[in-house]
């Protein structure tokens, strides 16, 4: 989805952020707690706190260090395209939505989808991932959803079946946001995901076609 949009509407051109600063953003998100660093956005940046994703730290520290390091506003960075969008060389762009109606039905399919990634060799992954020392459990790329429940299971602070439901409950949550986002998407055209659907379990997808 962030692809498509970013075909509409272009990428704002956002500054490089300074590995000390990042360091110290999440020193105290470790120490402070998220309330702190969300109130430390509100008071620099108004608009940026009620647009972003308040619940997810990443988006917080992402917007408190683009600030730093522009000396700017993060929502008027974010608001100044730099990129021409595509429909400015003659593509016409029409986005459509795979809508699943049957909420019951998605989380079947997020449960089924699970389940063979388990059966697939996921948490044997997961336990690779974690024994190696270059890697951190606060890295973005190890936060996405289930890992961290993962790795929770091998520190032995969550069951097997405790770290499961975790990760169903963080990918149902997930599944939701997008419907989220998707619900206040101008002219994207739904269209209704069933049951018997062929593809993979998804929640959303999005195309761009070009018109000659």
């Amino acid at each position: 989805m962030l692809y498509f949009r970013a075909l509409q509407e272009g990428l704002a051109a956002l500054p490089e952020v300074r590995p000390a600063f990042r360091i110290a953003l999440e020193d105290r998100l470790a120490t402070e707690g998220l309330p702190a660093l969300i109130e430390t956005l509100r008071a620099q940046d108004p608009d940026a706190a009620r647009r972003v994703d308040l619940k997810n730290p990443r988006r917080v520290l992402r917007a408190l260090e683009i600030m730093e390091a522009s000396g700017e506003r993060a929502s008027v960075l974010w608001d100044r395209p730099v990129t021409r969008p595509l429909e400015e060389d003659g593509f016409a762009l029409q986005g459509f939505g795979l809508w699943p109606e049957d909420r019951a039905a998605l989380h079947a399919r997020i449960e089924a989808r699970f389940d063979a990634m388990i059966a697939a060799g996921w948490l044997e992954e997961a336990a690779v991932l974690r024994a190696r020392d270059d890697l951190s459990p606060a890295l973005p790329a190890l936060r996405a959803v289930g890992y961290p429940q993962w790795f929770a299971h091998l520190d032995g602070t969550l069951s097997f079946e405790a770290a499961r439901a975790a990760g169903l409950a963080a990918t149902r949550q997930l599944a939701r946001r997008q419907l989220t986002w998707l619900r206040g998407w101008d002219g994207l055209q739904r269209l209704p995901l069933g049951s018997d659907f062929a593809p993979p379990p998804v929640s959303s997808l999005a195309w761009a076609f070009p018109c000659p």
